[in-house]
């Protein structure tokens, strides 16, 4: 008789504590099944959401997602979206010296091996470098590509090749990185913002033969001629040493191999 007692007992508390935990607003019924749901179709939850389902991408740096295994679709969507929509422009996670960069060519090799190592929507593209030779000009090298381009996170940058040299700002800054992260510092250009050449100097096309010259440096913003051309430095070193600047990076539409 004891022990059915304290059986009834228990039953009875345990009941009354649930319905004060109920009472008390701590977890309303239908909460657990909304915060753990993994039906096809749930939306994501409110925070922690991944930049077009990048890998922790986020405006002010990396953020680790918190959805759930159902957003894991949409995810995959969001990215091909990006892609497929629109060309891809980012800025290289990586610095490097003008002596590092070998030329002309030898940047925009810097450009496709830093998106063979970057996320999804950044691979299995051909990108140009955005800096300018004497006789090769951006205006000249992006040919009859029209974009419009957009950082791996789906934010337009330029809706067409006149919207990038002309007056108009840019949609946004071209600050995120070929791993999806936001990520920002001085760019090698070359270039001024009318996609010409800049007047104080190229560093020697960017060869490794450099002196001490001076050529344009960007910064990334979207006003207009700081994006390409803040201010200028030198292409190679004085007392403080080398100055190691990252790239932007324009995919291109390639006809004919070229």
């Amino acid at each position: 008789m004891v022990g059915t007692t304290r059986t009834r007992c228990l039953v009875g508390c345990a009941a009354l504590f649930a319905a004060s935990v109920l009472a008390c607003g701590h977890l309303l019924p239908g909460d657990l099944d909304a915060t753990t749901s993994t039906e096809p179709g749930d939306p994501a939850p409110a925070k922690g959401i991944m930049l077009a389902g990048l890998d922790g991408a986020a405006a002010d740096g990396p953020v680790q997602s918190q959805s759930q295994p159902s957003d894991a679709g949409a995810a995959v969507d969001a990215v091909a979206d990006v892609g497929a929509n629109n060309l891809i422009v980012f800025v290289t996670s990586a610095v490097y010296r003008v002596s590092d960069l070998g030329g002309l060519d030898g940047a925009d090799a810097k450009c496709n091996e830093r998106a063979a190592a970057g996320t999804a929507v950044v691979r299995n593209r051909t990108y140009r470098a955005w800096i300018s030779g004497g006789d090769h000009p951006m205006k000249d090298v992006l040919g009859d590509t029209d974009g419009p381009w957009a950082r791996p996170d789906g934010v337009v940058v330029a809706t067409s090749k006149s919207h990038l040299l002309g007056n108009q700002p840019l949609g946004a800054a071209i600050s995120v990185d070929e791993n999806g992260w936001s990520d920002g510092g001085p760019v090698w250009t070359g270039t001024d913002a009318d996609g010409s050449a800049a007047n104080v100097g190229t560093c020697n096309d960017f060869g490794t033969n450099v002196n001490n010259g001076q050529t344009a440096i960007g910064t990334p913003v979207k006003d207009k001629p700081g994006w390409t051309h803040s201010y200028s430095d030198i292409c190679g070193s004085d007392w403080a040493g080398s100055r190691h600047y990252k790239l932007y990076c324009f995919e291109v539409v390639v006809k004919n191999g070229n």
